[in-house]
């Protein structure tokens, strides 16, 4: 058995029988990228700034358990502090 992400888990209860998520329902994908977010900083590969407007930018390597995150950890590193509204816009 293995321990899932918090992003995986979510992903697992968000797709439909098909194994696919409506790219109509924003709502969902703004949850994916939230959990994605919130897997990195758990794991303290993302920093995110205490203001009014939140920022988020990397602090550590990707771990290899987070693999699956490279994508938004690339995104977030290329682009050097990103807002978070910049990240759920990205989808």
């Amino acid at each position: 058995m293995y321990n899932l992400s918090l992003s995986q888990q979510f992903l697992m209860f968000a797709v439909n029988k098909q194994g696919k998520i409506s790219s109509l329902d924003t709502r969902t994908w703004v949850c994916c990228v939230t959990s994605a977010v919130i897997d990195l900083h758990l794991n303290d590969c993302v920093s995110i700034s205490d203001e009014k407007r939140p920022t988020v930018s990397t602090t550590a390597e990707l771990p290899s358990t987070l693999h699956h995150l490279l994508p938004i950890y690339q995104r977030i590193s290329e682009k050097g502090p990103i807002s978070s509204t910049s990240l759920s816009n990205s989808t």
